[in-house]
């Protein structure tokens, strides 16, 4: 064996298991490791005939990973972070403002969106699980495979909103009354019941746009396309914050709506925001062979 590869060997057995090695072995090994911790930026202390070399570079490199890699997959998950937050930001605004103008309508909000909360965690359970082979599938470039997955998530999404929407107009007072049996007077139980159940009515509206969000949405992002979705989700935001300041205060000549203004203003920018994701997605079928 070549004392090239011996050396090499040896730096590796270092590197691995931090060993000290001792640079009398051979000239050319003991030039070689010198040359190999200057270019890694390492340290050489003198012990002796003896010297120990430190790679601080390679050892950061095996626990942290090569930055190329990270930067790939940050472009990626940002935006889903960001779409996924602005998801939940919706709800959380219409909370915040809805309370500036009473407490029992604030709870009977509050109260709905975390109904819908548990609807929305079916919906992203479903779509999540099918991912995992629309991402193997556009990987493969089988456009069908990718086609037959979207069509799997169209359908379980329709049949849990469906779900959802029966249950809700049947039961949805019961589920509402269920979180009224702590402390307050009768008629602050009354009226937060009347102001949620106000809410969820309209609400329900919104939750087929939601539904085709999530399926065409999580289908781009698993196919590559992460930043579509993430916009489509700031201008929902922006959208519910106008309509929410204009429809719940009764600002520039709209009507005082209170609560159900902040559905009316929430479901508004559902609809702007399936709109977009689904018209780009079927405009650009050249990149979307699954449209």
């Amino acid at each position: 064996m070549k004392i090239k590869e011996v050396c090499s060997k040896v730096v590796a057995t270092t590197l691995t298991k931090g060993k000290t090695v001792s640079g009398g072995q051979s000239p050319f090994c003991g030039e070689f490791w010198m040359k190999e911790n200057e270019k890694q930026g390492g340290r050489i202390y003198g012990e002796g005939k003896r010297e120990i070399f430190f790679f601080p570079k390679v050892r950061r490199k095996k626990f942290i990973g090569d930055k190329a890699f990270y930067k790939m997959v940050l472009l990626v998950a940002v935006p889903i972070m960001v779409q996924n937050g602005i998801t939940n930001f919706v709800s959380l605004l219409d909370n915040i403002m809805i309370g500036r103008i009473g407490t029992e309508q604030m709870s009977g909000a509050a109260i709905v969106n975390q109904l819908i909360f548990v609807y929305n965690l079916c919906i992203f359970g479903g779509v999540s699980g099918a991912g995992i082979f629309t991402a193997q599938y556009f990987g493969q470039k089988d456009h069908e495979g990718v086609r037959q997955t979207l069509r799997y998530k169209l359908w379980m999404a329709v049949i849990l909103t469906a779900i959802t929407i029966i249950l809700f107009l049947t039961a949805g007072g019961s589920l509402i009354s269920m979180y009224l049996k702590g402390d307050g007077t009768a008629q602050e139980i009354r009226d937060t019941l009347i102001y949620g159940k106000q809410y969820l009515w309209i609400m329900l509206l919104g939750l087929p746009p939601f539904m085709m969000v999530q399926v065409y949405a999580s289908t781009l992002r698993e196919c590559g396309e992460t930043v579509l979705p993430m916009k489509a989700g700031i201008v929902a935001v922006l959208i519910n914050l106008i309509f929410n300041y204009l429809l719940i205060y009764g600002k520039f000549g709209f009507p005082e709506m209170g609560v159900r203004g902040a559905a009316v203003a929430t479901v508004l920018s559902r609809y702007v925001e399936a709109c977009i994701v689904l018209s780009w997605t079927h405009k650009h079928t050249e990149k979307n062979i699954f449209a």
